[in-house]
């Protein structure tokens, strides 16, 4: 691979350092998890229930469980959907602008990073920040 990319894939495992320390508790994992999220799942495909006049699941094949507190009617139909998690299948405009600004914050970011590996190779800065007064 070109150095360009390996780089990118190395800050980009850099980034998910915490998810792969062995030494990090479960609570820990999931915490991260949850910041993280959004991140984690976009691109990946889910499976997505769709309204389908014609689809092969009814409601009563979900179960009232699913169905409890959903406006689903006892005839309705669906179909199982992959869809990509951060993808808009019906293109609101605001969520092209909420995507495009959360790029631009991931863009900043590996920046930021690259930015702090070069000082940190020139010894400009340590690997643990100075505290208030420190010297």
């Amino acid at each position: 691979l070109p150095y360009k990319t390996q780089l990118k894939q190395l800050i980009r495992l850099g980034t998910l350092r915490p998810f792969y320390d062995e030494f990090m508790s479960e609570s820990s994992k999931q915490h991260f998890i949850q910041q993280n999220i959004h991140t984690l799942l976009e691109n990946v495909e889910l499976e997505h229930l769709v309204y389908d006049p014609k689809g092969p699941i009814t409601a009563d094949d979900l179960g009232a469980d699913l169905l409890q507190g959903r406006q689903v009617k006892r005839g309705d139909r669906f179909r199982i959907e992959l869809v990509k998690y951060g993808t808009d299948e019906y293109g609101t405009s605001r969520a092209e602008r909420a995507r495009a600004l959360y790029r631009a914050w991931n863009e900043l970011k590996a920046d930021r990073a690259r930015y702090e590996e070069i000082m940190f190779k020139r010894g400009k800065i340590g690997l643990k920040a100075k505290k208030a007064g420190e010297k």
